[in-house]
């Protein structure tokens, strides 16, 4: 057991027998882990989990994993995966695979921008490999979650068989960002007018008869991008592509050549984004006398992707209006299949930069220009609703108009026992956050994290950060994390006492791992120890509880490197200089 740190509570020892947990460890009188008004019960008996996506899973994996056995999920749906288990036509990831993967469990290779069936699957497999299955109740909607006068809550559920009301110990909110079950069309004036067919993007893999239909799409992301490519393939006419408002897209390689995940990604990558609310000194002094070169690397960035996806001329409506690192910064980037600009190129997608008024008594669709168009279909790839209405009202009442603001994108203050569990965090690698997420979770409720005594303060300054320094990312702004991603896994990592440094170098030591935690990406399965808790047995991996990590390593051998090469330019120009001199 690693030693007790001042504010934290040691893991209790845990016996099991007969299906209860017992704790037997010097924490066995214990009940709660306190931080001023809130409280979370220590080992709570009888867990409900909300949500049988990615996130469901991983949390059922790892509280499993760490003794807590009487786990309940419910699932709405009739299938598993959450967003993968329904979708349009070919529709994908949009990260590699690397970045997409349960940190414990490989997906199948080729695994880069796998297609979501695959991914329902390797979401099934998942759940028999550790046991899942018999805990989940498929089928079953969560319709209310009630506070009791002892602090637990009574989670009501509807089903074929009917109502059901369960008392359980603790709740975890992994219903994921938006529900698939809630799709989201913009209401339009006059939409009763139109004469064709309405669909949202989730709606468009039945179709039929399809063939000669004019398309309208709506939107500008990834679901957009895929529904206008089968539009042009279902109907052989060009569709039209509607959006208000152009974001910066990404290659899958940058020049065809650079994974974009090592230029986003990486440490190296989120420091030359605008800096976040927790930077270190260099970083800060990165961001101050070095900003002129930052801004020229960014510029460099905005000019190879305005070349490589044509972003000029009869294209330059495409072009965001943002500066990239500022889109970036605030999630609005698209990792785009490498057809979709040479079809816009091409005309074979119509791209028109508007949005639609209303409908005409005609059927014909009026944009905000005044101009007009025609459409035998208009397909709606917007997006999906936040539903809360099964919230309890405790968790309701602290909603503000631009989401939950939350410690550590998870407990709100004042509502004990429930935490969100990657639903109020938007991540790129989001099946990883929820594996990282359910650890700290489950050190939490062992014991081993304490909450800070000014929780509420704490919240109230990331509160004020983001609404002062995330402009542009509009009702996401409580939750929104992207490409940030690596602070918050440190974050959550410090707060267990493991290392975040998570890659080593067994052929350069000590320099080979500080070049690979600095300018290689973070992928998922660095985290895998995190997730299977074997980071607990591994001397390397533990670290001081709430520890505060240092890079002066990494920066003194990046400057190490840069000095050495600038030497080396030289010495080569001298000795070049010196065969000149002799030859002459």
């Amino acid at each position: 057991m690693p030693p007790k740190q001042e504010g934290y509570a040691p893991i209790p020892d845990v016996d099991i027998e007969n299906g209860d947990i017992d704790l037997v460890g010097p924490n066995k009188d214990a009940d709660f882990v306190f931080s001023g008004n809130n409280e979370i019960s220590i080992m709570p008996r009888k867990i409900c989990i909300i949500g049988g996506g990615v996130a469901g899973l991983a949390a059922a994996r790892v509280l499993k994993s760490r003794s807590f056995q009487d786990i309940t999920i419910y699932e709405a749906a009739e299938s598993l995966g959450g967003v993968w288990a329904t979708g349009y036509p070919k529709f994908a990831i949009q990260t590699p695979g690397d970045l997409y993967e349960f940190p414990d469990k490989k997906l199948s290779h080729p695994k880069d921008y796998k297609d979501g069936l695959e991914i329902k699957k390797y979401c099934e497999d998942y759940a028999e490999e550790h046991g899942i299955l018999k805990s989940i109740r498929m089928c079953n909607c969560v319709t209310s979650i009630e506070s009791t006068f002892d602090g637990k809550w009574t989670v009501s559920t509807n089903s074929k068989a009917g109502s059901d009301k369960v008392i359980f110990d603790f709740v975890v909110l992994a219903t994921g960002v938006y529900s698939p079950m809630h799709k989201h069309i913009p209401t339009i004036p006059g939409m009763g007018h139109f004469k064709g067919k309405v669909y949202h993007s989730e709606e468009t893999a039945g179709i039929t008869n399809r063939a000669g239909k004019r398309s309208l799409v709506v939107g500008f992301g990834k679901s957009a991008h895929d529904c206008a490519m089968n539009a042009l393939a279902e109907t052989g006419v060009p569709p039209r592509l509607l959006f208000r408002s152009a974001h910066w897209c990404m290659p899958r390689k940058i020049l065809g050549l650079v994974p974009m995940e090592w230029l986003l990604l990486s440490r190296f990558g989120q420091g030359t984004l605008p800096s976040w609310q927790l930077c270190g000194p260099v970083e800060f002094v990165v961001h101050t006398v070095m900003k002129p070169l930052i801004w020229l690397y960014w510029r460099l960035v905005q000019g190879i992707l305005i070349s490589q996806l044509g972003l000029w001329g009869s294209s330059s409506h495409l072009r965001p209006t943002l500066r990239i690192e500022d889109d970036m910064y605030c999630s609005h980037g698209v990792v785009c299949h490498p057809k979709v600009f040479p079809m816009m190129h091409k005309k074979e997608i119509q791209a028109v930069k508007g949005q639609i008024k209303r409908i005409l008594h005609s059927g014909d669709i009026e944009l905000n220009d005044g101009t007009t168009i025609q459409a035998d279909e208009i397909v709606f790839a917007t997006g999906f609703d936040r539903v809360h209405d099964f919230l309890p009202k405790e968790l309701l009442d602290q909603k503000e108009d631009d989401g939950f603001y939350c410690y550590r994108q998870m407990l709100v203050p004042g509502c004990p026992n429930i935490a969100f569990l990657n639903s109020n965090v938007a991540t790129v690698s989001n099946i990883t956050t929820a594996g990282i997420q359910s650890a700290w979770l489950a050190e939490l409720l062992k014991g081993n994290i304490a909450l800070p005594s000014d929780i509420e303060e704490i919240i109230a300054t990331e509160k004020k950060w983001r609404r002062d320094k995330l402009h542009h990312a509009g009702n996401a702004r409580a939750y929104l994390v992207q490409l940030h991603q690596l602070r918050y896994y440190d974050q959550l990592l410090s707060d267990m006492g493991a290392n975040v440094k998570r890659k080593t170098s067994w052929i350069l030591g000590p320099i080979g791992a500080s070049l690979k935690n600095f300018f290689t990406p973070m992928y998922s399965s660095d985290y895998e120890s995190i997730v299977t808790g074997e980071w607990r047995s591994d001397p390397v991996q533990i670290k001081a509880i709430g520890y505060k990590p240092s890079f002066l390593r990494e920066w003194v051998v990046l400057v190490s490197v840069v000095a050495g090469c600038v030497l080396a330019a030289n010495n080569m120009e001298t000795v070049y200089e010196i065969i000149r001199n002799k030859n002459e």
